[in-house]
Parts: C-alpha cells; sequence; structure tokens
C-alpha cells in the first residue's frame, strides 16, 4: 500500500500523532507520508484508520 496526502491537509495533526510509524509533518505541519514508497503491511490497518478519520478525507491509498 502506498499512502498519500493532499495539499489540502488543514494540518489538523491527527493523522502523525496517532499513527507516527505511516506519517510526519512537514515544515508548515501539514501531514505527509513517512515514506513516497509501499508502507510496511503491518502499519496498513494504522493507515486505514486515518484515511477513515481524517476530518477532511485528504488520505488516500494505492495499492
Amino acid at each position: 500500500m502506498k499512502v498519500y496526502v493532499s495539499e489540502e491537509c488543514i494540518a489538523c495533526h491527527r493523522c502523525y500523532i496517532y499513527y507516527p510509524e505511516v506519517f510526519a509533518k512537514d515544515e508548515g505541519g501539514y501531514a505527509k507520508p513517512r515514506t513516497t514508497d509501499h508502507i510496511d503491511n503491518k502499519f496498513e490497518d494504522m493507515a486505514e484508520d486515518a484515511i477513515e478519520t481524517c476530518p477532511v478525507g485528504v488520505i488516500s491509498f494505492d495499492w
């Protein structure tokens, strides 16, 4: 699974506080994937939770 965060992120901090294995923040405090590669399979549930709970729906993924 490869994770993406849209530029429309509002920097609510939720994803990288709860799922630091998958997300980090950039210089402006906006979320970004920790890696531009595929994430480790053991973190897929975390990514799916983040996608479901993002208040503005800017997180997505592909296989």
